[in-house]
């Protein structure tokens, strides 16, 4: 999110009935499992990020942190 602060995280959620999520965050040479429940806070300004596509049904909940809305 580009309206983000840099210097706070933003957090993200999923949840739902799927199998085999990964987040990728290619900057940082990472990539994670993202099962259902799991939350992930990270700066989204500053790190590129991404999640591959899954097999059910999936939400997506986020959370970013702005000076104003």
């Amino acid at each position: 999110d580009h309206s983000s602060i840099p210097k706070c995280f933003d957090i993200l959620t999923s949840m739902g009935n799927y199998s085999n999520a990964r987040m990728s965050m290619p900057s940082l040479q990472l990539e994670l499992r993202y099962d259902p429940g799991c939350m992930i806070a990270f700066s989204g300004r500053i790190v590129r990020h991404g999640v591959h596509a899954v097999e059910g049904d999936r939400i997506g909940w986020a959370w970013y942190m702005r000076d104003a809305v």
